[in-house]
């Protein structure tokens, strides 16, 4: 019986490791996505800002204080709503929307503004597409089916490393240990457990505050 514990231990660590390997990787690479998306969402509204405040005409008031609504939204209502996994709300894509509505119906503007009009909206379309990647990035990434197939398999290592490190052909749960297995074995529990903490983590990046924060947003309006 030993023996065979042994072998599905392999076995099962190997299968473990890949899979917890496939999933961290991947789940970095969104978290470099996501960092990319706040970037081009904070220099879009940069670049409105700039030129709102260029512009000698009524029309630059009205998107600087839309502007300005706009993050502050995503700083006080949005951001600690992707923190604690709560729906974000509509208010700032109602305020993107005005955004896109300035834009759109303002007809009596300076020829410099009027020229920048085509640019803008292309800013725009940047920032609304930024904005899509950071709401799509605070919710759960692993499904269910992966969750459960990992633990699964922690589970099964366990189970098979407490037979295949036990003196007796028995499975016996709370005896038959001495200190040196009593070490390994809680050493391999937590070298197992490790990669399951770790994409928790991962899978929660504003929860964790993991290289993402809202500092550059609140910048804009300090």
């Amino acid at each position: 019986m030993a023996a065979i514990a042994n072998i599905c231990t392999g076995v099962g660590s190997v299968i473990f490791a890949i899979i917890s390997g496939f999933v961290i990787v991947a789940l970095w690479q969104d978290i470099s996505t996501l960092n990319s998306a706040i970037g081009e969402e904070v220099n879009a509204l940069a670049d409105l800002s700039h030129t709102a405040q260029a512009a000698e005409h009524g029309v630059g008031r009205e998107l600087l204080d839309a502007i300005r609504d706009y993050v502050n939204i995503v700083v006080t209502k949005e951001w600690p709503a992707m923190k604690s996994g709560d729906p974000v709300g509509n208010s700032g894509s109602e305020k993107l929307e005005q955004l896109y509505r300035l834009l759109r119906v303002q007809t009596d503007v300076p020829v410099s503004f009027d020229a920048e009009r085509s640019r803008l909206h292309g800013t725009l379309d940047i920032l609304a597409h930024s904005r899509r990647i950071r709401l799509g990035g605070y919710a759960d990434h692993i499904p269910a089916v992966i969750w459960g197939a990992l633990y699964g398999n922690v589970v099964a290592l366990i189970v098979m490393l407490r037979i295949s490190t036990s003196g007796n052909r028995k499975v016996k749960f709370m005896s038959g240990f001495n200190v040196g297995r009593i070490a390994l074995f809680g050493l391999t529990v937590s070298l197992l457990l490790f990669p399951i903490v770790v994409m928790q983590i991962l899978d929660h990046p504003f929860s964790a505050n993991l290289k993402i924060d809202e500092s550059t947003f609140r910048g804009m309006i300090d």
